[in-house]
This record gives structure tokens, sequence and C-alpha cells, in this order.
């Protein structure tokens, strides 16, 4: 075997039961990451398969950059998979870095033999039966109807482990990566609202050489915590806080949420510095604040008043603005300075407006029509790949995401959760590499589509329209967007 491996993916058999593949569920997990990664470090990583039955040594262990346990029941009762995770994290106990990524393939009842793992990062790779009211495994990882889903996880966990194996090789990614990797920036945890919007953030501060605090998971009692905190923050010159609809969760032994606690250490260590250039906060508030409970609101009165006391930025402007401000602030003025690189924003042939049109290849000839009356408007149409493996089509999808100006997804005849996840692509475009903003986000929705705050907290505009009056439905949005959407 060679010298070093760069992943161990630790399993039970009992979770590699065959898929509808014919493969077995960690041989397909494995398939998949492995492209994924092997795309984002320009090599094949070496990542070494084993479950309970196979035998591996302290001094192989030793060889072992990063190991991913895929968890449930099954791994919980198996003494000889919860040993080696003890194994490697004494062997690596010196190590602050983060080593270990946890898959769940299965909800766990308890985690107390393994209580050591809280810390490191966790990706769920199990979905909610709506229709059942329970969780289930993915039983296909290549199923249409699920592969959005299913790949925006596969592509969180890449981008992870890839950032973290480029500390732990010592690879450098690029000339931007050593110019200002010595830039920290503290971005505060968020209640569950804007956990997706703060990872999407973190990725593309990442990208661009940031590091980024907390570095692991917070602790989950108040000092432990607290401490957590101020240690973290201490190696930053910059804390930005996402604070939404929701006021957050509690740490043990407090009654102020994790959010409403790194809020108030931020303001302590920018009122003792009193120095904008030694560390500033920026805070982004959710101007739509109408469903937002009684200690939630007092907790943003609370931050008003005291920023009359301590040195800090407030913005209550729409999410994407301000992402919009963030991406000016840190990533454009950080690079096009310091690097002298100028960024060619892609446009279409005939400088026209870019449209991305995203349908599955069972509305094919439905959007027909629709792309002739946007085409005939004068905008420049992009579409979904349909050809090649399922990879291609990825690929193909994300460049899109990195060149449009507006999206329009189009339901047709696929459900609620494709529609979902295919906004919830556009959320993360800026973590493929897209450098400019979002001008509309569109559903031409089906009447029975449910919709809920997640499309008016992500400024998702959503038309429901019979096939035969979408058309009308369209021209009636372009005329209202004309500010915006001019070809």
């Amino acid at each position: 075997m060679p010298d070093k491996i760069d992943i161990l993916l630790l399993h039970t058999e009992a979770d590699n039961q065959r898929l509808q593949s014919g493969n077995g569920w960690v041989v397909d997990f494995k398939s998949i990451f492995e492209k994924l990664l092997g795309e984002l470090l320009g090599q094949k990583p070496h990542i070494l398969l084993k479950s309970e039955h196979d035998t591996i040594t302290a001094a192989n262990l030793e060889d072992v950059h990063i190991i991913i346990p895929i968890l449930s029941p099954d791994f919980i009762k198996s003494e000889l998979c919860v040993e080696t995770v003890k194994e490697f994290i004494s062997i690596n106990k010196e190590n602050q870095e983060c080593r270990i990524f946890k898959i769940i393939k299965s909800p766990l009842p308890s985690m107390s033999d393994l209580e050591m793992l809280h810390l490191f990062p966790s990706f769920p790779l199990y979905r909610h039966d709506t229709d059942l009211d329970e969780f289930v495994d993915y039983k296909n990882f290549y199923d249409p109807e699920l592969k959005n889903e299913i790949w925006m996880k596969f592509t969180d966990l890449a981008f992870e482990v890839f950032e973290n194996l480029k500390c732990v090789k010592g690879l450098e990614s690029s000339k931007v990566k050593s110019i200002i990797s010595g830039r920290s920036i503290y971005l505060a945890e968020t209640a569950e609202d804007l956990q997706i919007q703060r990872n999407i953030l973190k990725r593309e501060l990442q990208r661009h050489g940031y590091t980024i605090y907390p570095s692991q998971a917070l602790p989950e009692e108040s000092g432990a915590l607290k401490r957590k905190v101020k240690e973290e923050m201490d190696k930053c010159n910059v804390s930005i806080h996402l604070i939404g609809n929701s006021y957050g969760k509690a740490p043990i032994g407090s009654d102020k949420s994790v959010v409403d606690i790194q809020n108030q250490i931020a303001a302590e260590k920018s009122s003792e510095l009193k120095d904008k250039n030694l560390f500033s906060r920026i805070i982004w508030i959710s101007p739509w604040q109408t469903t937002a409970e009684d200690d939630h609101r007092t907790f943003i009165e609370n931050i008003k008043r005291d920023l009359t006391l301590s040195e800090a930025e407030i913005l209550e402007i729409p999410l994407e603005d301000f992402k919009g401000i963030i991406r000016e602030e840190f990533i454009k003025v950080s690079i096009d300075k310091k690097v002298d690189i100028v960024t060619e924003k892609p446009q279409a042939l005939n400088g026209n407006e870019i449209i991305y049109l995203i349908y599955d290849q069972i509305d094919a000839k439905e959007v027909t029509d629709i792309k002739s009356a946007l085409t005939s408007e004068g905008f420049e149409v992009i579409i979904p790949s349909f050809e090649g493996d399922i990879l291609n089509q990825r690929n193909r999808h994300i460049n899109n995401l990195r060149t449009f100006d507006s999206a329009i997804i189009y339901q047709g005849k696929t459900n609620d959760q494709w529609v979902r996840m295919k906004a919830l692509d556009l959320l993360k475009a800026p973590g493929y590499g897209r450098n400019k903003g979002i001008k509309n986000k569109l559903v031409l929705g089906q009447p029975t589509l449910k919709t809920d705050q997640f499309y008016s907290t992500n400024e998702i505009d959503v038309i429901k329209a019979e096939n035969q009056t979408t058309g009308d439905a369209l021209k009636s949005y372009f005329k209202e967007k004309a500010d915006l959407l001019k070809p």
C-alpha cells in the first residue's frame, strides 16, 4: 500500500447492503465521493475501505490523513469500529486540525460510546419520507428524483474534506491562498433557519484563502462554549453575524442562545480594543421579522441599542445584497488589489441578460414555449444538460450556476422536493465559484406547490400558474421587474 492513506472509510458489513445498482451502499458512496474529491484535488485520492472485520494496526492508522466513519446503529454496536475511531483520535490528539468527518447513514439512538465525536462535522445521508413520516436510508444514490438532494450533500462533504486535506498534506491551491491565508474571520454559528446560508458563505470565503472560525462544532455546555468562542475569536480580526427569524437554541446552563452569546463576546472584544483595524463586527439582520418571537425581538432591540456603545456595522437589507457586500469587501477587493487579478464576468455572446431555465428532462417539451418567449424578449437562455453520466450533467449544472444573471425553476411534473433542491443549488452558487450576485430567482410552480418561509426568506419569487397561463405570468413578472431585468 502507498505510504499515506488520504481517507479511511470505516464501516460495518451490515451497512454495505446491496443497492439497486448492484453494488454495496458503502461501495457506491466511495465511488461517487472519490470522483467529486478527485475533481477538486486534480488527482485521484487514495481512499481505503475498512469494515469491522478488516485489520488495521496503530502503525497503519498513523499513515491515515482523514477518517470518515459511516455511523449507524450497527456501527455504534460494533466494538471494533468504535475502538478504531478512539485509536485514531488518540494518535492525533496533539493535532488541532479536524481529521474526522462523520457520515450519519441513519438516525442514531445514542452516541454515548462515541461522545468524543461530537465536535467533528456531521453529514446526514438519510432522508425524511413525508408519506411514511419517518427517516429512511437512501436506497439508490442515482435516483432521478433525489439525485440533486443527494449530490448536494456529497458536494458539501467533498469541499470540506478537500479544504482539510489541503492543510494536512500541505497543498497550495492557488497564488491567492499564499497571499491572504493570514486573514481569519469568525463566521458566527447561526440558528437553524440560516445554517445553509452560513455554509454557503463559509465555503466561498474558504475558496479564496480565508481561515474560518469556529473550526469545530461548539461545545454544548455554556461555560465551555464561551471559552471556546473567545479562544477562536481571538484569532480573528473580524466577526460576521447572521441573524434571521429565530433566536436559536441555548447551550446547557444558559438562558441565552448560542447566537446571542457569540454576539455578546464579539461586542466585548470590540469594546476592549476600540480599534476597527484590530477587530470589527458586521451584523446582518433579516428585514422580515414578522414571525419572530418575543425573546428574539428583544435580542435584536438590544443589538441596535448597544451599537451606540461599540463599533459595529449593522445591515438590515435583503440577504443577497448583504452577501454581495461581503463578496466585495472580503473577496473582490482582497484578490484584485493584492494579486492584481481582473475578474472577467461571464457574458452571453450578444451581451444580453443570461437566464438559466432549470427543468427536469421529463418536462423538456413543456418548456419549449417558455424558452421561445424568453428568447423573443431578448434574453439569452441557458439550459441543463441531460447528456452523459450524472457527473457530467452535474458539472454542466455547476458551470451554468457560475454564469447566469437570473434563474427560472420550472416545476412541471416534478415534486415539491425537487423544486426546493434546485432552489438550494441557486443559493449555493457562490461556493461553486460564482463571483456576482443573482438578480432574480423565480419558481414557476404548479398550483399544488407548497410554499413556506424558505422561499420568502431566500428572496425566491414564486408564481403558481397553469401551463396555459405560464406565458402571461412570465410577461407580467418581467414587467414588474423591468428595472432589474433589462435585456
